[in-house]
């Protein structure tokens, strides 16, 4: 009996992010020689043509790393591997050698979560990156805690376990203060100094800060935290027990040992730029993870490459719910970030979405040239980076930003336009957070129109 066809899945490790694939076919099926090309990947000329897993690594990695699947084994020393397939899921799991860590797959598995399940026909192509470990990483844990946890010691236990799960070299310490306790800032140093760690990234590589007054006194943060150990993006609270500048705040469910409901603790989020350590308070009795920031390395960190395109930042002023002018104070409040090219600001009226004034194909970026994402990633949530800066280039620690929608993409939320279209005291109004999250960017609750708070407004270039 002829065996049946099953798919083939192609896995093809590589590491340095400029690296060009050589086991990739070129659009007309081009391979180098002695490979062939199956499906889109290129295959040595002699490989088995039945069912299989061929798993290829590069040369010149900045890193190493096991990846395993069923039936396959390939540890930081394999520069090849193949197994036959026996079904049509193959679950693949990467883990750094020390000194190394897991930047992120592409192809049929995309991003830094280090768990993959491929599923589907005929060849798939896989590529994993792994880099070395030149900075600080930065994380938030997977598992959460009330907030009995035992404080900033039990927090430091609560990062190494993650990191060893993850495979990530150490040391790390927790990011948490307490009153009469040292302040969250100055728990980042090298082991056994008083010296600054420096050199701040998250786990695919992108940067997240430099020095360690950039995270909570410049507020100079690019890009959020956003993964647990294992690179998947993190929800939900992080305990932190400090004020916006690094200060203890005295709410620390009374320095982390008492889940007492009604009690409450100051919390971050993993998504938030220079707000990532005050978005709020969560109640003792509920969990929250804690972040964890390597302190081995003390190395400057650059700034991302600015890149070109359509400008969008958040105003330094702000605004009540209510203006007699409507949008249009709104509009003003743009108008007056200084000499600028012409900007709307993003915001639903009645009616009107505010995503009239992006364009899908553009490319939005911050003023320091960071990119939040084209139109299209912006209207579908999926931003790059957060919209956490002033025309000026200070970073913003604005409490909340005014929306009216419950998405960019929406009408808006409530069947009565937010605050009478922005014009009167009756009613609620939306509001957002400076985040990248996909919904709590532009979405995080409702405010009282006849509330005394005031919130920025969003300003895009159409």
């Amino acid at each position: 009996m002829a065996r049946p066809y099953l798919p083939l899945l192609a896995l093809a490790a590589c590491y340095d992010p400029g690296y060009t694939d050589a086991t990739r076919c070129g659009p007309a099926g081009e391979c180098p020689a002695g490979r062939r090309c199956a499906g889109d990947v290129c295959v040595a000329s002699d490989a088995a043509t039945g069912p299989r897993l061929i798993l290829d690594k590069a040369a010149g990695a900045t890193g190493t790393g096991r990846v395993t699947a069923r039936f396959l084994d390939c540890p930081g020393t394999c520069t090849h591997a193949e197994t036959a397939l026996t079904g049509d899921q193959v679950v693949l799991t990467a883990l750094p050698d020390p000194g190394s860590f897991f930047q992120g797959w592409s192809g049929a598995c995309v991003g830094p979560y280090r768990r993959c399940t491929v599923t589907g026909g005929g060849v798939q192509g896989v590529e994993a990156r792994f880099s070395a470990m030149t900075h600080n990483l930065v994380f938030a844990t997977e598992a959460s805690v009330d907030g009995d946890f035992g404080g900033a010691e039990a927090g430091d236990a609560m990062c190494a376990a993650a990191a060893e799960e993850a495979g990530l070299s150490g040391p790390f310490v927790a990011f948490l203060g307490r009153t009469g306790g040292p302040a969250a800032p100055g728990r980042l140093v090298l082991p056994g100094t008083s010296t600054p760690a420096r050199g701040f990234m998250r786990l695919d590589g992108e940067p997240v800060a430099d020095r360690v007054e950039d995270l909570t006194l410049s507020n100079r943060v690019w890009n959020a935290v956003a993964f647990d150990q294992n690179g998947q993006l993190h929800e939900g609270p992080v305990w932190t027990g400090t004020e916006l500048l690094g200060a203890p705040s005295p709410f620390n469910c009374l320095g982390w040992s008492d889940n007492t409901s009604g009690y409450f603790g100051v919390s971050g989020h993993a998504s938030a730029g220079p707000r990532f350590n005050v978005t709020g308070a969560t109640e003792c009795n509920l969990a929250a993870s804690v972040y964890c920031f390597g302190v081995g390395k003390n190395l400057p960190l650059a700034a991302p490459a600015p890149a070109a395109g359509k400008l969008i930042f958040v105003t330094h002023a702000t605004l009540p719910a209510r203006s007699s002018a409507g949008y249009q104070t709104a509009q003003d409040l743009c108008d007056a970030e200084g000499n600028l090219p012409a900007v709307r600001a993003l915001l639903a009226t009645q009616g009107q979405r505010a995503s009239r004034f992006l364009v899908a194909g553009a490319t939005y970026v911050r003023p320091d040239g960071v990119i939040v994402g084209t139109g299209s990633e912006i209207m579908g949530g999926e931003l790059r980076s957060g919209v956490w800066q002033e025309s000026d280039g200070t970073y913003s620690v604005a409490a909340g930003v005014w929306t009216g929608s419950g998405s960019v993409g929406a009408l808006e939320q409530f069947a009565q336009p937010s605050c009478g279209s922005w014009t009167t005291t009756t009613g609620m109004g939306v509001v957002g957070s400076l985040e990248s999250h996909a919904t709590r960017w532009w979405f995080t609750g409702n405010e009282d129109c006849s509330d005394v708070d005031t919130y920025a407004v969003y300003c895009v270039e159409p």
